[in-house]
């Protein structure tokens, strides 16, 4: 998810972001979380699935603009950068906790 924030800074296409998206999916799925300690999927888990979340959120907003009549990016950077910054506000607290 580091990849994908420090990306969006710099600005991706919605198929570059799916595609990063879908990256971190994989690193996601990969976590062997019956093996993490509790209190580390407490204080880091937490935050960085629910940054992992927003991040989905934000994929399923923007798609559903792309395929809206009249709907254009103007209309839905707005939302999709709160929900982003909220996202690395989470993803910072995570990597704080580790």
């Amino acid at each position: 998810m580091s990849s994908l924030r420090r990306k969006l800074a710099v600005g991706l296409t919605y198929q570059e972001y799916l595609r990063v998206l879908q990256g971190t999916r994989r690193a996601y799925e990969a976590i062997p979380a019956g093996h993490v300690r509790l209190s580390c999927l407490l204080v880091a888990g937490t935050p960085a699935e629910r940054a992992y979340n927003l991040y989905i959120a934000s994929a399923n907003t923007w798609g559903e603009c792309l395929t809206a009549v009249g709907c254009g990016a103007d209309s839905v950077e707005p939302e999709l950068q709160r929900s982003w910054a909220r996202a690395s506000r989470l993803l910072s607290a995570a990597q704080a906790a580790l």
